[in-house]
Order: structure tokens, then sequence, then C-alpha cells
């Protein structure tokens, strides 16, 4: 266990912020309200950061469930209309995920993240949560959680939803739910969740593109392991091959004597002076015939995979450069997994791009070559 250190921000002077350290053991090493965040420069800690839920719009959605990168893609176009600004200047994370439950979703500006994350590099800190402070509070279902000061008040209301109010409202809420009001400062509130914060369950802002990347050792040796395998794969596979030609060449000679026969039998009327070089003549014509219609190689491929791919119909198909755009919607992202893996497995390159959902449907572009183009 490493020590950790619990940090918000001042608003009002980004050089000054309120900090716990904790070390070890759990002890309270440091409590500092309203200090000069220069003075924990470079710390040694686990640094968890606060910022207002003023900040931070949380709410759910549902979605079906698919993997999570494709889920932060479909986010902004799922909750586009709920929202003022454009999902372009947004960023969006999500809470644990939970069988025939709507996804917990955390939308904040890419502003203040790029800010908060400036604040956070300029200090040298080793920052791996950004949470909202209303994750400060215990989870105490079905009561709400709520911490009462002179003239605000934090409001947990679920296991990922809370809001702020003014303290005089207070009376309101007691009619809606049960109360579990506290009382304490917000250095408090720091020290309160350094203890426990592991029984708080909370939406990480820190989510793709602003993830912190994961310095492992382990990690480190699986990587390498996995291009120590690549590599034999690859010798494995040219291996195979030098086989294969070999064989081809034996079996080549042993029909040798055969091969006048099968020339004149599919060319007539042409006199044979080496069979297997003649043979071979007219082979390569075939082939360069057959590689200046690409584009039916290409769609003889693709159409046979498509007919076999339940669910998923043809948008629009454009062939450019030796290159197939095609535009496509599915019943789900699974047929998409499925339609990529198959033309893959046929010997051809397919990047998927742009995918969204729409109604009930997912629409997605392919880029489509040969392999190895």
């Amino acid at each position: 266990m490493t020590q950790r250190l619990i940090l918000t921000f001042n608003p009002e002077n980004p050089e000054q912020g309120s900090w716990v350290l904790f070390n070890n053991a759990g002890e309270i090493l440091q409590s500092v309200a309203n200090g000069v965040l220069s003075s924990i420069n470079k710390i040694d800690a686990e640094v968890h950061v606060v910022i207002s839920c003023d900040d931070v719009l949380l709410t759910t959605v549902e979605l079906p469930k698919m993997p999570k990168a494709r889920l932060l893609q479909a986010l902004p176009f799922a909750l586009e209309e709920q929202l003022l600004d454009d999902v372009q200047n947004l960023h969006f994370a999500i809470g644990e995920y939970e069988e025939n439950q709507p996804i917990p979703v955390a939308v904040v500006s890419r502003v203040k993240m790029n800010q908060w994350i400036t604040l956070l590099k300029n200090l040298n800190l080793n920052y791996t949560v950004l949470i909202p402070d209303i994750f400060l509070l215990p989870l105490v279902t079905p009561a709400w959680s709520v911490n009462k000061q002179e003239h605000r008040c934090l409001v947990r209301n679920g296991k990922y939803s809370g809001f702020t109010a003014e303290t005089e409202n207070l009376n309101a809420f007691s009619k809606q739910a049960l109360l579990e009001i506290t009382e304490f400062s917000d250095q408090e509130l720091l020290e309160q969740y350094g203890n426990r914060f592991t029984d708080y369950p909370f939406i990480n802002l820190l989510q793709k593109p602003y993830a912190i990347a994961r310095k492992s050792t382990q990690a480190k040796k699986i990587w390498q392991l996995a291009g120590v395998l690549a590599l034999a794969w690859i010798a494995v596979v040219l291996f195979g091959n030098i086989i294969s030609l070999c064989l081809l060449e034996f079996k080549a000679s042993r029909i040798e004597s055969a091969s006048d026969a099968i020339f004149q039998q599919h060319f007539p009327l042409e006199t044979i002076t080496d069979a297997k070089q003649q043979m071979q003549q007219h082979l390569r014509k075939m082939e360069q015939a057959a590689n200046k219609n690409h584009f039916l190689i290409l769609l003889a491929t693709l159409g046979r995979e498509i007919t076999k791919s339940p669910g998923i119909r043809i948008e629009r198909l454009d062939y450019r450069n030796g290159q197939i755009t095609l535009a496509i919607s599915a019943n789900n992202f699974d047929r998409l997994d499925a339609l990529t893996a198959a033309l893959t497995q046929q010997g051809l390159q397919a990047k998927q791009q742009n995918s969204a959902i729409a109604g009930a449907e997912v629409k997605s572009t392919y880029l489509i070559n040969a392999g190895g183009t």
C-alpha cells in the first residue's frame, strides 16, 4: 500500500487548494486547508483529485451491452438531445455496468478537464482518480446521504447520482426520502473519504482520452512475451510456406511426364516445345488479367461473406484507388464484429469507422482492401 493524497482545488485561485496526506497505514500525516499547491510538488503518493459536482452532469443512458470503447463512442450520440453544449466539446465517463440497469454517465467540459490535467502535470503528481465531490459522501441506500454546511449541502441519492442544493431547501428533501445528515467541513469530508474510499463507489473521470497509462512490470513482461510469440508465429508461417513449396515442386516433378497431354488438351492448336514453360506463360497471362479485375475479386469475396451474415444490410458501396468504402447497417455491434472477423479470415483488410447507433440499428462504415495492400 502506498501513501495517498486527497486533493481539491480552490475554484477562485488555481494556485491554492486543500489536501489530506495519508501514510501506508491509513493515518493522516498532513491536513491542509486552502494551502499553496506548489508545496506538494512531486510528492510520492497516489493522488485522488476532487472537483465540484457543479462542473459535472451526472445522468444515465439506456444502451445495449457493448465493449467499453464502443460504448464511449456511442454515448455522445445517445445523450446529444439532453445536452446544451456540442458533444465535441464534452468528455464522457461511465460507471460500473449493472445488469438490466441504465448506464451511469458523467459529462464534463473538455476545457475544464484540460485545465485540471494541466494543473496536476505542473505539480508532477501521480494522479490516478478524478471525481466530483458528491462521491465524498457514503452510499447509504435506500436513504439519501446529505452533508449540511452553512449555505450549501451535498446530496447523494444513489450509487452514481447526486446534486447540490441550498441548505434552506433541506426540509423539502425529507419529504422525498429518508436523510442521513452529516455536518462535516470540506476538509473533514476529504479526511473521511481518504480513510474509507474503497467503500465509496464513484465514477472516475480519468477515462479515454484522459486515462492514465499504467506502469507495470508485469504488463511489460506480458508485452515482451507477446512479441516473442508473434516472432515465433511468423517463423512458423514462413517455414510452413517453404515446406509447402517443396511439396509442390516434388509433385510437379512426378507429373512432368503427363504435362504434354494436359497442355495439348487445353491448347490443341499450339505446337508443344516445352509444355511446362508454355503452361506457365499462359498462367501468368491469366494471372495478370485477373489482377486487373481487382474490384471484381474484392466484390466477390465481400458479397459471399455478407450473404452469410444475417441482420446486415448494405447502404452504400464505393470503389476508388483499389479500396472499397462500404456503408452498412446491422441489428447490433456483434453482427459487425462477426463480419470483420469473416472478412479478415478471407485475407481482406477491413477497417471499421464512424460506428453509431441510429434507432434500433447500428450504422458503420468499412474501408476494405485486399490483404497486404
